[in-house]
């Protein structure tokens, strides 16, 4: 991604800022599921529940894979 926004005949100002601009929405989803699934790993109570993460991990993992392997 950011060598499609560096080879284009525009200022590299420019060009990174068109790149942040791309890449931030991608930055923030991984972000948050990455941070979700660490609240919810922290607070799991694993002792009464000792499958219920485990279960969900899938489902979310699942749903990260297929919008990182869409294009940016």
């Amino acid at each position: 991604m950011l060598a499609e926004c560096l080879i284009r005949l525009v200022p590299l100002d420019q060009s990174l800022r068109d790149f942040a601009e791309r890449r931030m929405p991608r930055a923030r989803f991984v972000h948050e599921r990455s941070r979700a699934s660490l609240v919810n790993e922290m607070v799991h109570d694993k002792e009464s529940d000792p499958h219920s993460y485990a279960q969900v991990m899938p489902r979310r993992m699942a749903e990260v894979d297929r919008f990182l392997s869409q294009p940016a």
